[in-house]
C-alpha cells in the first residue's frame, strides 16, 4: 500500500490535532530531546510483513538480498498514519508514506513526523539509539513544496524535472533520471529551501543529534520518472554521515 505523503509544507512534520480521546498527553519535543514512543500519542505499530522493497533502493545498499521488514502504525480509530520498512544491515529506513489528514480534512496525529521516524526506528529494530541509522528513501513524494524545490534544484545543474515512463511494477529495475546532490554545492540550498521532506531530515539531525551519532545530512539523490499523463514520479534518497 502506498499513501500519499501528506507533510505540512515547510516544517517537515506530522500535523497537529487534538489528541485522540484516551492518549496521554505528550510532553513538548524540545532540541536535544528524548524520543516519546508512538504509544503516547495514541499511535499503535504493527508489523506488515518481510519482503522486497521498490528496485531502486537496491542501488543505494551493500546487503542487497537482504528482507526489509515492513510495518504500518495507526492511530486509535484505525486510521493509518504511517508505512514504512528497515533493514538494520543496510541502516536502511523506507518511508512509503506518512497519511496526516484524513476524510474532510480530519488530523490525525500529533506526532512530529521526524520523532515518529525515529521511534519506528529504534522500536523495529530494538535499539535505544538510532546510531545505525545512516540512509533514508522517500519513495513517491507529492508534496508539492519539495516537487517545486525539486525542480529549481534540478534547473540550477540544468536538468529538466522529468525521467523515462514509469512502469506499474514496483519491483521492475526502472532506469530513472538520477541526480545526486550535494551538501553546499550547485542546487543544495535550491534542493532544501521549502523543501519539507529534506528540511524534516535535516532538523530530525539537529534534535535528535546525540541519538542519531551527531551526523548531519550529506547528500540527497532525486530519482525521477515520468507517468503516462506527463506527471512526474519524485523520490530520495538521502545519505547522513
Amino acid at each position: 500500500m502506498r499513501l500519499q505523503s501528506c507533510l505540512i509544507a515547510g516544517t517537515g512534520v506530522l500535523s497537529s490535532l487534538c489528541l485522540l480521546a484516551g492518549a496521554e498527553s505528550p510532553p513538548a519535543v524540545s532540541s536535544r530531546a528524548e524520543v516519546n514512543s508512538a504509544e503516547v500519542y495514541g499511535l499503535t505499530r504493527h508489523p506488515s510483513h518481510k519482503g522486497e522493497v521498490d528496485a531502486w533502493v537496491k542501488q543505494f545498499i551493500y546487503y542487497k538480498n537482504e528482507k526489509f521488514q515492513h510495518f504500518y502504525v495507526e492511530n486509535q480509530d484505525k486510521e493509518l498514519i504511517n508505512t514504512y520498512a528497515v533493514s538494520l544491515s543496510n541502516g536502511a529506513y523506507v518511508g512509503f508514506g506518512t497519511n496526516i489528514y484524513g476524510r474532510g480534512g480530519k488530523q490525525l496525529t500529533e506526532m512530529r513526523y521526524r520523532e515518529l521516524r525515529m521511534d519506528n526506528w529504534m522500536k523495529s529494530v530494538g535499539k535505544t539509539d538510532a546510531k545505525d541509522l545512516r540512509k533514508l528513501f522517500s519513495m513517491h513524494v507529492t508534496n508539492p513544496a519539495a516537487n517545486t524545490a525539486t525542480q529549481a534544484a534540478l534547473e540550477a545543474v540544468g536538468e529538466e524535472f522529468s525521467g523515462p515512463l514509469e512502469t506499474s511494477d514496483p519491483f521492475a529495475d526502472v532506469d530513472y533520471h538520477k541526480h545526486e546532490f550535494e551538501e553546499g554545492k550547485t542546487g543544495w540550498n535550491e534542493l532544501i529551501r521549502g523543501n519539507p521532506i529534506i528540511g524534516g531530515i535535516i532538523k530530525m539531525c539537529d534534535v535528535y543529534e546525540d541519538l542519531l551519532g551527531y551526523v548531519r545530512v550529506r547528500e540527497v539523490t532525486t530519482l525521477t520518472s515520468r507517468n503516462n499523463d506527463g506527471s512526474v514520479n519524485l523520490h530520495y534518497y538521502t545519505r547522513l554521515g
